[in-house]
């Protein structure tokens, strides 16, 4: 424990590979979510929170942004950090949306297809905007939110961590407080930017104290015998603690149910990921692995195929028994890749070499688009 603490310098940084497989079991959970019902039954499940990998997404991505983006000092940073973040998730957004309205549910020139392609449908308190055409696509509108706000809370962030921790907080209580109704808790605590900005705020501070922090001098035995403690401890939460805190609100607010069935497990997720992001550890060592890695890389496009996958599958193919229900994990995964190797990729290292290519680009700017950014989703 007594070496220096790890430099916040705008440079390259060195990949965490740990935080990139673990993307790829918060996908799978939401995607087994999401099947329940299609391939098994939902009583396999039923009381374990899977949606709540969308929660460790969001977690995830203010620990890596904040890793990646500890500063955005310029103007030229900021447009470069906005081009870099569309380049991620806008191509393979708009290559769905586009599978979803000519094979799923068809075209129609309205107001929820306008804000789908501007990624603003979780912005809009209405099930018809925010669960329109590729419905999982809610959580990357709040996502695109959160970097829309992200060069104003990483400004001075080092310094006043503490009153913008508190300020998601309180926000998220004056929204749990406030929503009238179910309808309501659901649009603006689950679905919302600012009900979600907690999440993403508390992984901004989990990457800013790891970053603060000495380099850890504990072996390898103690560091995967604390990963197990938080992972179990995360999933006893999760098992137990969920339902519990769930049954708190009761009918009076609404709201706190909402928040312990969707985001209730972030502090847990927080701690994991601090200690994963360590990469000593056992667990940490598998999620590092190189196929474990590739699938944390690609499942972006996982994450967005899933759904529309599942639905043309029940329309099309149906349900003959076991082995087919395989073969659809199998095309899933595959069709995914292909999603992520075709498109993804392919179009965000073209976005990103284009703009660091146009004149008049200041050298910050054009490192920060090309050395390695771990991007969470």
């Amino acid at each position: 424990m007594g070496r220096k603490p790890r430099r916040e310098t705008m440079g390259k940084r060195p990949e965490l590979p740990a935080l990139t497989g673990l993307r790829f079991f918060a996908a799978l959970a939401i995607v087994i979510h999401h099947a329940c019902g299609p391939f098994f039954s939902r009583a396999t499940v039923a009381d374990w929170p899977l949606d709540q990998g969308v929660s460790l997404f969001f977690v995830l991505s203010g620990f890596v942004l904040t890793y990646a983006y500890p500063e955005l000092p310029t103007a030229a940073c900021v447009r470069a950090f906005f081009i870099a973040r569309f380049a991620r998730i806008w191509p393979a957004h708009i290559a769905t949306l586009l599978l979803v309205g000519a094979a799923v549910v068809g075209w129609s020139i309205s107001g929820p297809l306008a804000a789908n392609v501007l990624l603003v449908q979780a912005w809009i308190p209405q099930m018809s905007y925010y669960f329109s055409y590729n419905a999982v696509s809610w959580s990357i509108s709040t996502e695109f939110g959160f970097y829309l706000l992200f060069p104003l809370l990483i400004r001075r962030f080092a310094d006043r961590w503490h009153i913008v921790l508190a300020g998601s907080l309180a926000l998220l209580i004056g929204l749990i407080v406030l929503m009238p109704s179910d309808p309501a808790a659901h649009a603006f605590i689950y679905i919302s930017p600012l009900g979600r900005l907690f999440e993403f705020v508390l992984g901004m501070v989990a990457a800013l104290l790891w970053m603060r922090a000495p380099t850890s001098a504990l072996g390898v035995f103690c560091l995967s015998a604390a990963e197990l403690a938080i992972v179990t401890l995360v999933l006893l939460q999760l098992r137990y603690g969920t339902p519990y805190l769930g049954a708190l609100g009761g009918g009076q607010f609404p709201g706190v149910a909402e928040w312990a069935w969707h985001s209730g497990g972030c502090v847990g997720f927080a701690l994991a990921i601090v200690l994963f992001a360590q990469g000593k550890g056992i667990i940490a060592r598998l999620l590092a692995v190189a196929p474990i890695a590739f699938l944390g890389r690609m499942s972006y496009s996982l994450y967005l195929l899933h759904q529309p996958a599942i639905s043309l599958w029940e329309n099309y193919v149906g349900k003959y028994g076991a082995w087919w229900d395989a073969a659809f994990f199998v095309l899933l995964l595959g069709a995914s890749i292909a999603l992520f190797l075709t498109i993804e990729q392919p179009a965000r290292r073209w976005i990103r070499r284009a703009y660091a290519a146009s004149p008049g680009l200041r050298s910050t700017a054009r490192a920060q688009l090309s050395t390695w950014r771990a991007d969470p989703i």
